[in-house]
């Protein structure tokens, strides 16, 4: 049993939305620090910027269009 039933939109969003966005965070993470590792300082501020600059674009972007 536990806290949420299985099929509940909230079980699903723990699981799928939560874990998942967990595992991908861990990767770009993991990217990042091998980049850094290998002194490729151009690449490693490049991926960086992008990412970030790009994941608060994304978000904004929902915010707009979800509110139209």
């Amino acid at each position: 049993s536990g806290p949420f039933p299985n099929t509940s939109p909230s079980y699903l969003f723990a699981c799928v939305g939560f874990l998942g966005s967990l595992s991908t965070f861990s990767t770009f993470i993991f990217e990042l620090f091998n980049t850094l590792l290998a002194y490729r300082w151009r690449q490693f501020w490049c991926l960086a910027i992008f990412s970030l600059t790009g994941g608060l674009v994304a978000v904004a972007a929902g915010f707009i269009l979800g509110n139209v």
